[in-house]
């Protein structure tokens, strides 16, 4: 039977557990980033940055450890945790990357970069921040044949029902989609009459106001 004297409201612990430190360090969105180590030790670090009205927010994990595992967890005025967050990163790679829209009013949102599986000596990484009206993070299918009329699904951050989107050819003559539906304030679909589209590369852009991203 358990003979540990137990303080009151603390039946069957053995040791009273206080408050354990927790080191929040500050991350700024002026692309020089900040360079951390992962270790068995210090699986976890925390960050915080401050977004103003209408900003997004692109994080962007480097990880530099080979055979490093590295995941990423944002809250929204809150401290996440690999449970509970509002955004992950997870994929089983050491470099991850998350695009989000920030609140109308803004706000601060909390980072966590974790290792989930380290390196000899550790996991390595560099995490940089970006902040701006909307992002353009990646477009699929990235190429398109031009018999028949296409879809595409535009992902990125700061979409709304303004957001406008046109393709850019090499000779500076822009291909406007026949349809631009927002799915949500990171996803958009296009529909692309490619029939009427001379052969060649696009450049993707993304407008809303006087503010536009480029992929």
């Amino acid at each position: 039977y358990n003979q540990e004297k137990e303080a009151t409201g603390e039946t069957d612990n053995q040791a009273a557990v206080g408050p354990l430190a927790l080191t929040v360090r500050g991350l700024l969105a002026n692309g020089a980033g900040t360079s951390g180590l992962l270790t068995a030790a210090n699986r976890g670090q925390y960050y915080a940055i401050s977004l103003d009205p209408g900003q997004s927010l692109l994080l962007t994990l480097h990880g530099t450890s080979p055979n490093g595992v590295n995941a990423v967890y944002v809250s929204l005025n809150g401290l996440p945790t690999r449970l509970t967050n509002d955004f992950a990163a997870t994929a089983s790679s050491a470099s991850q990357q998350i695009a989000l829209t920030g609140p109308a009013g803004g706000g601060t949102y909390y980072i966590l970069v974790y290792g989930d599986q380290l390196g000899t000596g550790g996991n390595a990484y560099q995490l940089t921040a970006a902040t701006a009206a909307l992002f353009i993070t990646g477009i699929s299918p990235p190429l398109l044949g031009n018999a028949v009329t296409a879809f595409a699904t535009v992902s990125g951050a700061g979409f709304d029902g303004t957001t406008q989107v046109i393709f850019l050819g090499t000779n500076g003559v822009g291909q406007v989609p026949l349809a631009t539906q927002l799915i949500n304030n990171s996803t958009m679909q296009v529909t692309l009459e490619l029939t009427n589209w001379p052969t060649g590369l696009y450049d993707l852009q993304v407008s809303k106001g006087t503010n536009s991203a480029r992929l």
